[in-house]
């Protein structure tokens, strides 16, 4: 492997996010002709939504840790990642093999997102409801959905990132 070779810093005031950034680094090392084969980064620079965006708008693959289901705690029992996503018919279906009705559009923080409530009556009769929906009230469990293309790197993140291999990608960021 060849030396690790600073070429680009930026440095930005306190108060703004290190992500917003990144369009700017981005534009930087391409104007530079440095266009990376991928760019490592820490947690700061990672949501799915820059993933995405530094893959289609600079080529560049963006690597580092997504944060974990926020959720994941109150709901030890399943994840998103643990729920079957249908495309194609828009719906969900859980690890017990309830399939939700279609899911609606929403926003979330003003950003779009699908909404998927699974049936009150079906969530009410599982066995792992309380591990699933982390409710006592008998609601049905309800997951927020980013779009596919995001979604999509945000699973695949989730799931790459408890590798052996990530781990060892994760050692080479900055500390």
């Amino acid at each position: 492997m060849g030396p690790n070779v600073i070429v680009q810093v930026l440095t930005r005031p306190a108060p703004q996010q290190d992500i917003d950034a990144l369009d700017d680094v981005h534009h930087q090392l391409t104007r530079q002709g440095f266009q990376p084969l991928e760019h490592v980064v820490d947690g700061g620079y990672v949501t799915p939504d820059s993933i995405h965006h530094a893959a289609l708008t600079w080529g560049i693959p963006l690597l580092g840790p997504v944060r974990d289901d926020p959720q994941a705690a109150q709901r030890p029992g399943f994840t998103k990642e643990d729920f079957h996503i249908d495309w194609d018919n828009p719906t969900l279906t859980c690890p017990n093999g309830i399939t939700s009705p279609p899911w609606k559009p929403t926003l979330s923080d003003g950003h779009p997102r699908l909404s998927v409530l699974f049936p009150r009556k079906a969530c009410r009769e599982c066995e792992d409801r309380l591990k699933c929906t982390g409710n006592v009230e008998g609601k049905g469990r309800h997951i927020l959905l980013l779009p596919e293309p995001q979604q999509k790197f945000q699973s695949q993140v989730r799931k790459g990132q408890k590798t052996s291999h990530f781990k060892r990608l994760c050692q080479r960021l900055p500390t």
